[in-house]
Parts: C-alpha cells; structure tokens; sequence
C-alpha cells in the first residue's frame, strides 16, 4: 500500500522482496501467505515498524539510514524489509496455541506472544537476520560493536530485566537491540559448543 511519492521505494523494494521473503522465512520455516507492506514517505526519518492488528509492516522511506545501521549497507531499503520482516514472520509464526486460535478468532490473535516476550528477544533475532542476510546490518557494524564492549569492559553491562525495554533515563537507549544480539550470539555459540 502506498501513496504515488513512493512509487521509486516501491519498485526499488519490489526487486528484492521475494528473495528477501525466501530468506527470512526459510529461517523461520513459517511462510505466511500474504504480508501487508505500508510505504510513508511522509516523515522526517527512516525506519520501520511491524504491527499486529492487522498484522502488517510499515516502511518510513524519506532518507536512508543514519551510520549505526551499518556504513556497508549497500541496499537499507532491503535491510529494513529484512528487519521488520523478521517481526512479521517471528510474530504471526504458523506454529502453537496461538497461530491455532488465530485461524479462528482472526490473524492478529496470532501476535498476542508478542506483548509477553522481551524487547531483547524481539529485536535480537531481527538484528540477527539483519546481519545474516546483509553487508551491512548492526551486528556486522563497528560503531554498534563499540556500545557491546565499552559496556562489557566497564563492568555496565544491564540487566537481562534491562535489557528488556529501551530507556531515555537509563542508557544505553538502543539497549533491546545490543542485548538482544549478545544474548542471541552467545545462544548460538552455547549451541555449537554443545
């Protein structure tokens, strides 16, 4: 869905979504059957949301990403479909109780896990993904990288309770995103090993 403004975004998204959609939900092995994509080219800052009643993605495309997103992102239209793609197929997953529900109370019931899981497990597999299936992504930036090790080193690391909602009071502000991908890192690492 879009204005005529964003005709441009739209034919340059329209290139990659379907090789984006087979990343992502090859990752997830759930393949919903339709996604609803809103293009605003109507704000000040780009950046991107998924929301769940009804279940769809924002994409905000008025300019592209600042550096904490990864100075080799060669493509942050691309990146941010993979992010915010990430939290539509992690969030209307087609497996459980709730996906069950959904198929006869209406899709949104499907995001209802969504309101109970922690800000770092929503972001951190998105951050993930975002890495994974790009040059850029934040897990690939050093900039973001930083923000990890200054607070491992200075003993300032936050909580896992922290870690579970962002804070203008209590920096790092970007926090579900760097804790979500340490503790994502370290799972998988503990995986490995195991």
């Amino acid at each position: 869905i879009y204005e005529e403004n964003s005709l441009a975004s739209v034919i340059e998204i329209t290139e990659f979504c379907e090789d984006v959609y087979n990343s992502v939900t090859d990752f997830f092995n759930s393949y919903p059957e339709k996604i609803i994509l809103v293009v605003h080219n109507r704000v000040d800052t780009a950046n991107g949301s998924y929301y769940p009643a009804p279940p769809h993605i924002n994409m905000y495309v008025s300019r592209s990403f600042t550096a904490e997103f990864g100075a080799k992102v060669d493509n942050w239209l691309k990146f941010l479909l993979i992010h915010e793609l990430s939290h539509y197929v992690n969030m209307t997953i087609e497996k459980g109780l709730f996906y069950g529900l959904s198929r006869v109370m209406g899709e949104s019931v499907s995001s209802i896990p969504g309101a109970l899981i922690p800000g770092w497990a929503i972001e951190g597999i998105a951050v993930k993904l975002e890495s994974d299936f790009t040059d850029g992504g934040r897990g690939n930036n050093p900039f973001f990288e930083i923000y990890s090790k200054a607070l491992i080193l200075e003993n300032k690391l936050f909580s896992w309770r922290q870690a579970a909602y962002s804070s203008y009071h209590h920096p790092p502000l970007s926090r579900i995103y760097i804790g979500g991908y340490i503790i994502n890192y370290v799972m998988i690492i503990c995986f490995i090993y195991s």
